[in-house]
Formats: structure tokens, C-alpha cells, sequence
């Protein structure tokens, strides 16, 4: 008796009529289930907590002095970034940004902050994970 009345209940189940529509959360669960930008969005904050948790993996550190990768930090940073050519640079995307704003503030907001990256671009590195001296 109760396979009988089990498979009953099956076949109702089975056999649900269309006109019953899902839920509000229904159909965001669906929605948020089975949507491109769900992925996107899932893929990103995943990124975000390794990034957060494996913070030991993408630190930067002063290689030591002497070798070839301390050659290539001095140049780089000493003497491009923190040096005269990072203060021109930053000065001239400031200057941009600044002719930019005729053209509309969207226009100008990436070059405005590329400026302000180059002017404080130690204090940045810090703050991200990497140790300069």
C-alpha cells in the first residue's frame, strides 16, 4: 500500500500543471543559479579572498644587493617612479586630466588618478604588500 500511494505522489509530482509560476526568490535563485553575471561575479570575489588570503604570495620585497633583479628594482623605482621622470610623468597626467575636463569628468578621472598613482607611488606599493626602502 504505501509504494502505491508513494508512486502517486511521484506522478503528481511529475505532472505539475504550467500555469504555476516560482516565487520571487524562486526565480532569483534560478536567476543567480544559471546567469552569466553570477559567474563573473563569483569568479571575482573568489579572486578577492585569495588574494586576501594569500597575501605571503604576492608580496614584493627589495631583492638583495648586488644581484640582477636589485639592478632592475633600482632602475625601475629609485630611478624612474620616486625619481624625476615618475614627477614629470605624474605631472603631465595631472596636466591631461586637466585639459580633459572639457571633454567631460569620465574623460578625465583615469588620467587624474594615474597622476596621483605616480606621485605617491611608494606609499601605494606599501600599502598593497610590497616592502620598499
Amino acid at each position: 500500500m504505501t509504494t502505491v500511494c508513494k508512486n502517486n505522489f511521484q506522478e503528481l509530482q511529475w505532472h505539475k500543471s504550467a500555469d504555476n509560476k516560482l516565487s520571487y526568490w524562486a526565480r532569483i535563485r534560478e536567476y543567480l543559479t544559471h546567469s552569466r553575471q553570477a559567474r563573473l561575479i563569483t569568479l571575482f570575489f573568489l579572486t578577492l579572498a585569495g588574494l586576501v588570503i594569500c597575501q605571503q604570495a604576492i608580496a614584493f620585497g627589495t631583492p638583495a644587493a648586488g644581484s640582477f633583479g636589485y639592478n632592475v628594482y633600482d632602475i625601475a623605482f629609485n630611478k624612474i617612479a620616486t625619481g624625476p621622470v615618475g614627477f614629470v610623468g605624474g605631472g603631465w597626467l595631472i596636466a591631461t586630466a586637466a585639459t580633459k575636463m572639457n571633454e567631460g569628468w569620465t574623460r578625465a578621472l583615469p588620467y587624474a588618478i594615474g597622476g596621483s598613482c605616480l606621485f605617491k607611488v611608494e606609499e601605494l606599493t606599501t600599502s598593497l604588500g610590497a616592502l620598499l626602502q
